[in-house]
């Protein structure tokens, strides 16, 4: 495993995260009008911003090259880097919920937040394991 097929693999998880990101944010205003905030700081719980294409990339790209790295890593130290991949990936998407459920916001924006954070990383994953993958 290359660090070039995890990169590669971050990338396209990226580019899938933000598509179904924005489709999803389409969808929840239009359907339930419902338009998420997020913290313009990371303490902050008063100066909300609402989400769009520019905050969801922002958020996005630094976790699909994060993850892109630590497959790379675990790679190298493992014999069975996507199982601990997955297992790793798990705790972080755990972590990352900590933001959008302390914000103080509506449980409906919270569970829209919640709804991208999932598409994302299963987006990215996926994309990385796709790729990173043994060819037969």
């Amino acid at each position: 495993m290359t660090l070039s097929v995890s990169a590669i693999g971050a990338v396209v998880g990226a580019a899938i995260a933000l598509a179904l990101d924005v489709l999803l944010l389409a969808v929840v205003d239009a359907v339930l009008d419902v338009r998420p905030h997020v913290a313009l700081q990371p303490s902050s719980t008063t100066d909300l911003v609402a989400v769009g294409p520019v905050q969801l990339a922002w958020a996005v790209v630094p976790s699909a090259i994060g993850a892109g790295v630590v497959y790379a890593v675990l790679s190298r130290l493992t014999a069975r880097p996507a199982r601990a991949f997955v297992v790793v990936a798990a705790i972080v998407f755990l972590l990352f919920l900590g933001g959008p459920v302390s914000l103080a916001i509506p449980p409906f924006e919270k569970a829209a937040l919640v709804a991208l954070h999932l598409a994302s990383a299963i987006s990215i994953v996926a994309a990385i394991l796709a790729l990173a993958r043994p060819s037969r």
